[in-house]
């Protein structure tokens, strides 16, 4: 489990492992692991950010906290706490009221949740009175200010214009302003800032910080650029091919990265400051589920790898305070051996 501040979590993860079915052709065979016993909590008012590359099992994460996984993948273990209620495995009558009241959700593809045939008034006024009771007046209302609230110029104009009359930045903040409809007391936003350039990048990331800490929103924040995640995280976890790799908060992790992969991660980030021709590049790809290799699933791609990286998994999490590893590197019992070796030397 991910270290976090003192208190209860909003929202607890224990032991999520998520698969899919053996293929066809291997029918009675183990199923297909895509990701394998995550455990983290989320407290009110922070943001936790999961990193990793494409395929690293971060949306998929997200699809199961909150009951929307794609067949065929499931949930072969684990349990998901939200406000100490149990909701994995609810049915979906009982699940579908906890979306957008309890859990708002930012998709990675903003136009993808706005259907094309509808105003954005209407939007929001469906959403919000699924969750309230309110007459279309008052819902119309809500929504106006919620579209301010979102940094959105003219937000009685707005209401009356379609999801194609606006620009990627603006439908992006009216997915922000869908997901606080309900005031839910998590938000997950999966890549909130992929469909807009640099200059709105920075006014969504403030708006979600500011949602946070006005309002004590436990946000989980899902991305690859570990450069948004310096900017908004308060901790941060660090995915690879679906098992966490570190963990932390989030400025001591990325001034000084402890796995070789958050490392690799870190080296590729362009640096104003630094005049270089090529950036660092990680080797090879994320391995697919089903392909993965024996032992450390980085061992193909890593530059610290041993010879039992490639035959064993790591042996377990090191923890250092509010950091963990999990990394042959850091196994207790290695570090004795190599200090030894070192000072025989």
């Amino acid at each position: 489990m991910s270290h976090g501040p003192e208190g209860n979590p909003v929202l607890s993860v224990a032991g999520l492992c998520l698969a899919l079915p053996p293929p066809e052709h291997r029918r009675g065979g183990a199923p297909v692991a895509i990701v394998s016993d995550l455990s983290f909590a989320l407290f009110p008012g922070e943001v936790l950010g999961l990193a990793g590359e494409s395929g690293a099992g971060k949306s998929l994460t997200a699809a199961a906290l909150i009951g929307l996984l794609p067949p065929p993948v499931y949930r072969a273990a684990g349990a998901v706490h939200l406000q100490g209620r149990r909701i994995d495995g609810l049915p979906e009558r009982q699940m579908r009221p906890l979306r957008g009241a309890a859990i708002g959700f930012i998709p990675q593809d903003p136009p993808a949740g706005l259907n094309p045939l509808e105003r954005i008034g209407l939007h929001l006024v469906e959403t919000i009175r699924t969750h309230e009771r309110l007459s279309r007046r008052a819902a119309a209302a809500r929504g106006r200010d919620l579209l301010a609230r979102a940094g959105l110029p003219d937000p009685a104009g707005l209401m009356d214009a379609w999801p194609h009359q606006l620009s990627g930045g603006m439908r992006q903040r009216v997915a922000i302003a869908l997901a606080l409809a309900a005031g839910p007391a998590v938000l997950i936003a999966d890549e909130p800032t992929t469909a807009v350039d640099v200059s709105i990048q920075a006014q969504v990331l403030a708006l979600l910080r500011e949602e946070c800490r006005e309002r004590g929103t436990a946000m989980l924040l899902i991305t690859h650029d570990l450069a948004v995640m310096a900017e908004t995280a308060d901790r941060l976890l660090v995915l690879y091919a679906g098992r966490e790799v570190e963990s932390g908060p989030a400025r001591a992790l990325i001034a000084e990265p402890a796995h070789p992969y958050t490392r690799a991660l870190l080296a590729a980030l362009p640096d104003l400051w630094t005049a270089r021709r090529r950036l660092p590049q990680i080797p090879g790809l994320m391995p697919e589920p089903g392909a993965r290799p024996p032992g450390c699933a980085f061992h193909p791609r890593c530059d610290y790898a041993m010879p039992a990286c490639a035959a064993e998994p790591p042996p377990g999490r090191a923890d250092f305070g509010a950091r963990a590893v999990t990394c042959r590197l850091f196994d207790p019992d290695l570090a004795t051996t190599l200090r030894r070796e070192s000072a025989h030397g």
